[in-house]
């Protein structure tokens, strides 16, 4: 049983690096989604301000 608990710790063939390696992988990947969702609707969120500034300049 203490082999088989070893064995799953070691590094999966298709994964070198191991779980932990996946896991960073995972975790930065979903920090730059949410980065990116982020900072589209700070765009979206100032885009019609940007616009009205532009316009009342016009004037």
């Amino acid at each position: 049983m203490a082999q088989r608990a070893q064995g799953s710790q070691q590094a999966h063939p298709a994964n070198p690096a191991g779980p932990q390696r996946r896991g960073f992988l995972h975790n930065l990947k979903w920090m730059f989604i949410l980065w990116c969702v982020g900072f589209g609707a700070t765009v979206l969120l100032t885009l019609p301000f940007h616009f009205l500034v532009e316009a009342m300049m016009h004037k």
